[in-house]
Order: C-alpha cells, then sequence, then structure tokens
C-alpha cells in the first residue's frame, strides 16, 4: 500500500531554513495549509507529517535534482535555489535526526549525473547515508559550490538512480525507497517518451513495491513538460506536482508529495 498525500493539506510552512532564508522566497504564499485537497481518495486531510514520524521502518529517500542552465538564467525558474535546495532542507529539518532515514542526493546538467552523497564511480561507497552529517554537508554543497548550466539529461539522471538503488545493499526486507526528481524542464536532448518509460520501471523493478518514483516540475506553465513528468511518476507508483497548479505556487513541501511504500496517511 502507498502514501498517497494530497499537497495542500498537510503543511503550514513556507520555506525558511538556516541554509535558505525566508526572504528569498519566490513563491506565491507563506504557507501550504489549504483548505482541503482532491486527490484519488476525495478530499480527506491527513496529517503527513505526524504519520511520517512515527513510522520506524527504513526509508531511503534519493533527491534526483536538474541543476540545469534555465534554473539561473534571466529571469531563471530558480536562481537563488529557493524552490529546490529550499524545499530538500526543510524535509531534511523535519526527519534528518530519525535514525530510520537514509539520504541520497543526486543532480544532473550537461551531459552527466554526478552524486553529492556516495560512490559516482566507485562502487564501493555507497549511494545512501544514514549520517545527517553527510545529508546536511551534501546540502550545503548545493547551494553554494554547484552552479546551474547545460542541458538537462534525463536519461544519465535516472541510469544513476538506477544505479544507486540497485548497489544498495544495506536493506531489510521492509525497507522503502522513496525517489524525489525536482526539474524545471524537458528533457534536452529530448527522450522518447518509451525510453523514459522503461528506465523508470528498471528504476522501481529493483525492488518490486518497495520503491516509488515522485516528481514536482516547477518550470513556466508547460503541459508537454508536466505531462511528461507526471507520465514518469504515473509509471513509478509515486505522486507529481506541477507547482503552476499549487494554490500556494512554489511554496510546497516535499512530504506532501511523495508516496512512501507500505505506509499509510492518516
Amino acid at each position: 500500500m502507498l502514501l498517497a498525500l494530497p499537497f495542500q493539506n498537510c503543511s503550514d510552512k513556507s520555506f525558511s531554513t538556516s541554509a535558505v532564508p525566508s526572504s528569498q522566497n519566490n513563491g506565491n504564499g507563506g504557507n501550504n495549509n489549504g483548505n482541503g485537497g482532491d486527490d484519488a481518495h476525495g478530499n480527506i486531510p491527513q496529517n503527513c507529517q505526524d504519520q511520517l514520524q512515527q513510522i520506524t521502518v527504513p526509508v531511503k529517500m534519493l533527491f534526483v535534482v536538474d541543476v540545469s542552465g534555465s534554473n539561473a538564467s534571466n529571469p531563471g525558474t530558480d536562481p537563488n535555489k529557493v524552490v529546490r535546495g529550499g524545499s530538500i532542507q526543510e524535509f531534511f529539518n523535519l526527519y534528518g535526526t530519525k535514525p530510520n532515514f537514509w539520504w541520497g542526493f543526486t543532480y544532473f546538467a550537461g551531459t552527466t549525473s554526478s552524486a553529492l552523497i556516495g560512490y559516482n564511480n566507485d562502487a564501493s561507497q555507497p549511494a545512501f547515508t544514514n549520517n545527517p552529517t553527510d545529508m546536511l554537508m551534501a546540502i550545503q554543497v548545493f547551494l553554494n559550490q554547484i552552479g546551474d548550466s547545460g542541458n538537462t539529461p534525463y536519461v544519465a539522471a535516472l541510469d544513476l538512480a538506477i544505479k544507486a538503488i540497485q548497489n544498495d545493499t544495506v536493506y531489510t526486507p521492509d525497507t522503502s525507497w522513496v525517489v524525489v526528481w525536482l526539474s524545471d524542464g524537458m528533457p534536452v536532448p529530448d527522450v522518447n517518451n518509451a525510453i523514459l518509460t522503461s528506465k523508470v520501471q528498471t528504476l522501481i523493478g529493483l525492488r518490486p513495491g518497495k520503491v516509488t518514483f515522485n516528481a514536482v516540475y516547477y518550470g513556466p506553465l508547460n503541459p508537454t513538460a508536466s505531462g511528461r513528468l507526471q507520465m514518469m511518476t504515473m509509471v513509478g507508483g509515486g505522486k507529481f506536482l506541477d507547482t503552476n497548479a499549487n494554490p500556494n505556487g512554489k511554496s510546497f513541501q516535499i512530504v506532501d508529495v511523495i508516496n512512501v511504500p507500505g505506509t499509510i496517511c492518516k
């Protein structure tokens, strides 16, 4: 069973963390506690944050983040990394001290995808860590050292995500993997839908019933670009958010836009 989270209902915070000042928030509003939120099960308020705080089974979060040039170009979709870094930092603030949470962080641009935690080309180094300091350092490197430039290589990013889970040998039968993809546009170079579908199927098939692929689209209104990511989440059993359809714009919480295998949000 999957955790189904309507993106408006479960949080009341905008991005305001020690790493990303709230004054930089370019969202359309300061909280996410909308009056209900229709999902596949109807308009049902759910206490998602508390539910995730209570679970004790291992949860492995893998953030896959777009750092292509459109993020920083004039005017840029996320020039100060408030959307990407802010949402990841806020999620980490909520769950970073939970010993059952593990962390992975990759980014993609140009023609490649790289890891801020783990191995990259060294398979002896795990792609996930349960050391909060490692994830905090990864967030800081992302915010302060990783520039936005180049194309948007979806295939390279998916291949590295597949490798991260494929090479993960530290898990129990009840471990879940939650992939969170954040992007502002179409794959460049363009990729056939069948290829993307196949890659996502490979990803979730590595641990059947234990992996979900979730995505946030934060670029300009573009049904083709957002539809591509929505398609990928449907294949991956995850949730999808187009911030253009979010009542609070680019202000959202990742906890509200993910499915965690084996968990019910009450």
